[in-house]
């Protein structure tokens, strides 16, 4: 995975709300982590690829974003 702190927290958010046990709490937090997870996602990005742009680029070839198997 490309950002497997970014995962750990998405997950633990989600743990979190599961626990909680509210349908909106769980479906909010979600929707909020996955935009705020995905812009945080991009600026970094985008920070590594003008900094490392060759090594960077075949290096996230091979690896999943977010979430094995899903994103």
């Amino acid at each position: 995975m490309r950002h497997p702190l970014y995962t750990g927290l998405f997950l633990c958010v989600l743990g979190i709300s599961i626990y909680l046990g509210t349908i909106i709490g769980i479906l909010l937090s979600v929707v909020i982590m996955a935009h705020v997870l995905k812009k945080r996602m991009v600026i970094e990005e985008k920070m590594l690829t003008a900094t490392l742009p060759k090594q960077y680029e075949e290096w996230k070839q091979k690896r999943w974003i977010l979430l094995p198997w899903v994103y």
